[in-house]
C-alpha cells in the first residue's frame, strides 16, 4: 500500500533535518577525548549543531567524518592482512645489522631485570603486609566483638550472665 503524501513529505523533511549531537556522543562515536571533539569543532573538521546549542555537532558533519575515517582505514585493512603472511620479525629487522644496538641491549637489560628483580619483591613484600593487615583487623574485629558481648551482658543480663561476664573479663583481661 502506497503512503500518502503527506506522509512521505514528513518523512523526507525528517530526514533532511539535521540533529544536534553532544560532544560526548560524538567522541564515544569517534573514539576520541570530548576534548579532542572540541579543537575539531575549532579546526572546521566538524560543524556546530544547527540549533547552535552549546557543546553540540552537527549529526550530519558526525556521519561524513565517520564516513571519511573508515574510508581510510579501508585501504589499510588489506594491506595488513596481506601482511599477516610474513613475520613480524621480517618488519623489525633492519636492512643491515647495527652494532651500536647489541652494546646498548647488553647495557639496558642487566638493569631491566635488575628493576623487574626488584618490582617483584616490592609486590611480594606488599601481598605479605597486607595478609597481615587483614590478620591484625580481623583479630581486632573478634576483640571489639568480644568487648561489646561482654558489656552487653553487664548492661542487660541478669545476676548468672553478669556473673559469667565479670569472670569472663578477669580470665581475658588480668
Amino acid at each position: 500500500m502506497p503512503e500518502p503524501a503527506s506522509r512521505r513529505e514528513v518523512a523526507s523533511s525528517r530526514e533532511e533535518a539535521d540533529d544536534d549531537v553532544h560532544f560526548g556522543v560524538a567522541a564515544k562515536a569517534l573514539g576520541v577525548s570530548r576534548k579532542t571533539v572540541e579543537r575539531m569543532v575549532k579546526r572546521g573538521e566538524l560543524e556546530r549543531g544547527p540549533t547552535g546549542a552549546p557543546a553540540t555537532v552537527s549529526k550530519r558533519g558526525l556521519v561524513t567524518v565517520l564516513d571519511q575515517r573508515r574510508r581510510h582505514v579501508g585501504p589499510l585493512t588489506p594491506a595488513t592482512e596481506n601482511g599477516r603472511a610474513g613475520t613480524s620479525d621480517d618488519y623489525l629487522t633492519p636492512s643491515r645489522p647495527q652494532p651500536a644496538a647489541d652494546g646498548w641491549e647488553n647495557f639496558v637489560s642487566p638493569l631491566l631485570r635488575s628493576l623487574l628483580d626488584e618490582l617483584v619483591a616490592a609486590r611480594t613484600r606488599a601481598n605479605l603486609l597486607e595478609q597481615k593487615l587483614e590478620s591484625v583487623l580481623a583479630a581486632q574485629a573478634a576483640e571489639e566483638r568480644t568487648e561489646e558481648a561482654l558489656l552487653r551482658m553487664l548492661a542487660t543480663g541478669d545476676r548468672r550472665e553478669r556473673r559469667e561476664a565479670r569472670r569472663a573479663a578477669i580470665r581475658r583481661y588480668i
